[in-house]
């Protein structure tokens, strides 16, 4: 627990500051967004607008991250730009811009912080934004001057992911093993070497590489919903629903492992027990494309009988 001492001299600002980053490092996010407010507020009313506000800014961007308030996430951080046109913020923005499915603006920005810092992470952020818009020569290319850059495992990482995106999956799961040779606990690494091991059919290997994922982090829906996904891809429905109910518990609010589960369900014939779940998807996600096209498949299936 924080403890200031009257005599010790701090100013009010000085004790707003360390509260909001003590609340920060805690993820009491909400008390880190008051606190901050409250210090921003101070400086309005006292008309300072120095280097110091940025940096609250930045902090307010980093607190919305952490609770998933992307939209205002984006207007903190435009906010801190305002005050400092420093290349991580416009890092940051790409990266909130990216949260928002907004790749094609998240690119711009990342750029621009390129053009100001060849730093390895802004080349490595941009890789993953050509890769999510299917730009693949673009993300490799971005993956591989990050790794000239700094070739750390979060890099190998992306670029794994990458080429698992490309169908290339051999290659892929050379760059997972680069990755976790450097950092044996990378969850991410050992779930997508799951996910190219289940691709080339390879099952043995897909489970024993989730498992290790479930183990490190079984908090991490993805872990369990894509463990589930292969066991769909081999015909084991009622395993799968299990492991689709197990990220659900992790993550009520993604729609894939609802529309997952309700898939499980329409291979098993439950016919009415797949749409409650199609519909539990689409509740979270409306026109999600996924959910759409399964209850197409119900309904014909419904009427062919």
């Amino acid at each position: 627990m924080l403890t200031l001492k009257r005599d010790e001299g701090f100013t009010l600002h000085e004790i707003l500051f360390y509260l909001m980053d003590a609340h920060y490092m805690l993820k009491n996010y909400e008390k880190c967004i008051e606190y901050t407010n409250e210090a921003i507020l101070l400086k309005e009313e006292e008309n300072i607008d120095d280097d110091t506000m940025s940096e609250y800014y930045e902090q307010l961007f980093d607190a919305y991250m952490g609770l998933e308030k992307f939209q205002d996430a984006l207007e903190a951080i435009n906010q801190a730009i305002t005050h400092d046109q420093a290349s991580e913020y416009f890092n940051k923005k790409g990266n909130v811009l990216r949260e928002l499915n907004n790749n094609e603006q998240a690119i711009v920005f990342y750029t621009i912080a390129i053009e100001m810092d060849q730093d390895a992470v802004y080349y490595s952020n941009r890789g993953n934004s050509y890769s999510e818009l299917g730009k693949y020569s673009e993300a490799l290319a971005d993956m591989d001057k990050a790794i000239d850059l700094d070739p750390c495992s979060d890099f190998f990482c992306n670029r794994g992911i990458a080429l698992y995106r490309l169908n290339k999956c051999e290659e892929a799961l050379v760059q997972f093993d680069y990755c976790i040779e450097k950092d044996p606990e990378c969850t991410l690494a050992f779930c997508y070497k799951g996910d190219s091991y289940c691709n080339l059919k390879k099952y043995d290997e897909a489970y024993r590489e989730y498992d290790k994922a479930i183990e490190l982090d079984p908090k991490r829906s993805t872990n369990w919903n894509n463990k589930g996904f292969c066991l769909n891809d081999q015909g084991r429905y009622q395993e799968a629903i299990e492991l689709f109910d197990k990220a659900i518990e992790c993550r009520p609010d993604i729609a894939n492992s609802y529309c997952h589960k309700g898939y499980s369900l329409y291979k098993l014939g439950e016919l009415e027990a797949a749409m409650e779940w199609y519909s539990k998807a689409l509740e979270i996600k409306p026109n999600y494309p996924l959910a759409l096209e399964r209850v197409d498949e119900l309904k014909r299936n419904k009427t062919v009988n």
